[in-house]
C-alpha cells in the first residue's frame, strides 16, 4: 500500500481525485466559520473602539433567524400552571422547614369556583 502507484507519490497527490483536495460537506461550514472570525470593522468609535455591524459574525444555518411562533396559553393553563408552582413551592418549604408554620406558603386562599 505504497504511494508509488500514484503520480509523483507526494503528499499533495492525495485526495479523491489526485489533486490534493479533500472535500466534505462541512468545508463549506468552516470555511463560513472562518470568514465569521474576522468581521469588517465598520469605522472606529471616538475612543477608539470599533464598530462591528450586528450579527456579522454569525455563520450561515448555525442560527434560526425565523422568529418562533408564540402560542397562547388559556386562562386555565395559566390557572393549572400557577397552581402547580404554588404546590411545589408549600411541598419544598414544608420538606425544608422554611414554612415557619404557614399553611398557606404566606399566599392570600385560592377560591374554588366560580364566584365572577
Amino acid at each position: 500500500m505504497g504511494t508509488g502507484g500514484q503520480s509523483g507519490g507526494q503528499n499533495g497527490d492525495h485526495g479523491p481525485h489526485g489533486d490534493g483536495s479533500w472535500r466534505t460537506r462541512a468545508d463549506d461550514g468552516w470555511a463560513a466559520a472562518r470568514a465569521a472570525a474576522n468581521p469588517p470593522v465598520a469605522g472606529r468609535t471616538r475612543s477608539g473602539l470599533p464598530k462591528r455591524d450586528p450579527q456579522a459574525q454569525l455563520v450561515p444555518g448555525g442560527v434560526n433567524t425565523e422568529p418562533l411562533a408564540r402560542t397562547r396559553r388559556t386562562p386555565d393553563e395559566v390557572r393549572g400552571l400557577l397552581s402547580s408552582y404554588h404546590r411545589g413551592v408549600r411541598r419544598g418549604r414544608a420538606q425544608t422547614g422554611a414554612d415557619s408554620g404557614q399553611t398557606d406558603g404566606g399566599f392570600p386562599p385560592m377560591s374554588r369556583g366560580n364566584s365572577g
